[in-house]
């Protein structure tokens, strides 16, 4: 619970509004299930759609989205096939159509939304050990793409959390508090900064922009 506190605190929103993101039922204690229950790793994300291992619920999970390379780099392929022929529908964003697309067999409940490459677009990129690059954009995105924290944006639009998605990003911390010190953002440096001030893990602490744009504009003197 502190964790969810703390994350309420930095995004700006309240604790309420969190809790009444996940499913209604309680447990003995008063608070949501779903919010305190383990879920299901990257790894294994199929066995929420096959049901082998109830964590959250028995409910299955129906419609997988897929932004990246997830389900690229998993093992147990067959039982990847067999969860996304289960589900009622995949979602797939991506410049190029993947494996996620074309493992399984079904004809329909499959859509594909075209977004931009990384020439298309700004922003960090981490490597696994954490290590970062600033990524500048080369061309504006072609046709009907669209870079993906656009594709993200409008889905909270359409599912109505766009305010509370983006607030993190007009938020700065000030004498020991979080503040929101302006009405808008700008991408993707204020997305830098929220991560910096925000997430916990070594190696993303204390990241700037400005920090970031330097080492790439220097790179010959590394």
């Amino acid at each position: 619970k502190p964790a969810w506190e703390y994350y309420a605190k930095t995004w700006g929103v309240s604790l309420e509004y969190i809790q009444n993101r996940f499913h209604p039922d309680l447990d003995e204690k008063g608070e949501r299930k779903w919010m305190h229950a383990k879920g299901f790793s990257l790894a294994k994300w199929w066995q929420g759609v096959l049901q082998e291992e109830k964590t959250t619920s028995s409910a299955p999970i129906r419609v997988l989205w897929v932004q990246g390379t997830g389900i690229t780099s998993m093992s147990q392929q067959v039982k990847i096939k067999e969860a996304i022929d289960k589900l009622d529908m995949l979602i797939v964003a991506e410049p190029f159509v993947n494996e996620a697309a074309i493992i399984t067999d079904r004809k329909d409940g499959i859509y594909i939304l075209p977004v931009a490459t990384q020439f298309e677009c700004e922003g960090t990129l981490s490597a696994t050990n954490r290590s970062a690059q600033w990524r500048t954009q080369v061309v504006k995105p072609l046709y009907e793409s669209k870079a993906d924290h656009e594709v993200m944006f409008e889905f909270a639009k359409k599912f109505g959390f766009y305010d509370e998605y983006v607030k993190g990003m007009k938020m700065r911390a000030e004498n020991g508090n979080v503040v929101q010190y302006k009405n808008d953002f700008v991408w993707p440096d204020d997305a830098v900064r929220e991560i910096a001030r925000t997430v916990k893990s070594i190696g993303l602490s204390g990241w700037t922009p400005e920090r970031l744009r330097k080492h790439q504009e220097n790179w010959h003197l590394f």
